[in-house]
């Protein structure tokens, strides 16, 4: 659950990546902001640019990555440096009984942050793409395919797409050449998301989200009156206000504008077989016939 404070610590967007469809290289990641990560930059660029993308206009695709696999290389080398100098340590003093008290005082401590610092790397974050297909007759191709991913701790990552697209065709207008402007843009855009304070969203706790999980169908389809079923917030892009409508009623194993009653409208009574496959722990792969991943 999160917390006011917790929500005023957390950063709205972590990383933002940028990729592009190369007629040469195939699908290249262009630029990470602030820094790289460990991610391999080939599987980046596939999960940005997925096939089939330039077959329509404008699309949204998400995935997730761990926050350790945001570590600059460097901060990683680091602290398996750190680590292997502190079992060298802890190797060296193994003689007097001072020494080794103090070593068996401060092993809780160690433990408890390691701890701390494993669950934090294992922490999942969503990441939203966007892609975009521009005709273009100066290209070989005939267009341009260009893709903008924002990384976020937040699960209801899908209020940022408004935002999102609106960068992405501001990048278009930027010259290709011109690496400069382009990286400055991402940095805009990461400092615009994380300038928006989403410290006041109404988060209902205990009874009252119980209660409210109850009746939640019918607030979402009808006038909830009192209780608000989402926080509008809003940010400013080249000039333009753009709303950010956080939904407030989510639940806790909610990602994302995912939605069980359309998939039980589409699938009928294959919902069912759906549902069976995930209780006994089977993959399920969703196949369809040009459609958008949106």
């Amino acid at each position: 659950k999160l917390t006011e404070e917790l929500m005023m610590m957390m950063k709205n967007v972590e990383h933002v990546f940028m990729s592009e469809f190369d007629i040469d290289k195939g699908s290249v990641v262009r630029h990470q902001v602030p820094h790289d990560t460990r991610v391999e930059s080939s599987f980046l660029a596939e999960l940005m640019l997925p096939e089939g993308s330039h077959l329509r206009k404008t699309d949204f695709t998400v995935f997730f990555l761990r926050r350790s696999q945001l570590r600059p290389a460097a901060d990683a080398d680091a602290i398996d440096a750190d680590a292997a100098a502190d079992d060298d340590d802890a190797e060296s003093k193994q003689g007097g009984d001072d020494e080794e008290a103090k070593s068996a005082q401060q092993q809780p401590e160690n433990k408890k942050q390691q701890q701390t610092t494993s669950e934090r790397d294992d922490e999942l974050l969503c990441c939203l793409n966007a892609v975009r297909t521009k005709m273009d007759s100066s290209v070989r191709r005939g267009a341009l395919v260009k893709s903008m991913a924002i990384v976020t701790p937040h699960r209801f990552y899908p209020a940022f797409k408004p935002v999102l697209l609106l960068a992405l065709d501001s990048y278009f207008d930027i010259g290709k050449d011109d690496v400069e402007q382009q990286r400055a843009l991402l940095n805009r855009l990461m400092d615009t998301l994380n300038a928006l304070d989403l410290s006041k969203v109404w988060r209902p706790q205990g009874l009252e989200q119980r209660a409210l999980s109850a009746v939640r169908l019918r607030l979402l389809n009808s006038d909830a009156g009192s209780v608000p079923i989402e926080y509008v917030a809003q940010v400013e892009w080249e000039k333009t206000p753009i709303p950010v409508r956080v939904p407030t009623l989510m639940e806790a194993d909610e990602v994302g504008d995912a939605s069980l009653q359309r998939l039980v409208q589409l699938f009928k009574e294959s919902t069912m077989d759906i549902f069976t496959a995930l209780i006994r722990q089977k993959r399920v792969l969703f196949l369809g016939h040009n459609q958008p991943a949106a």
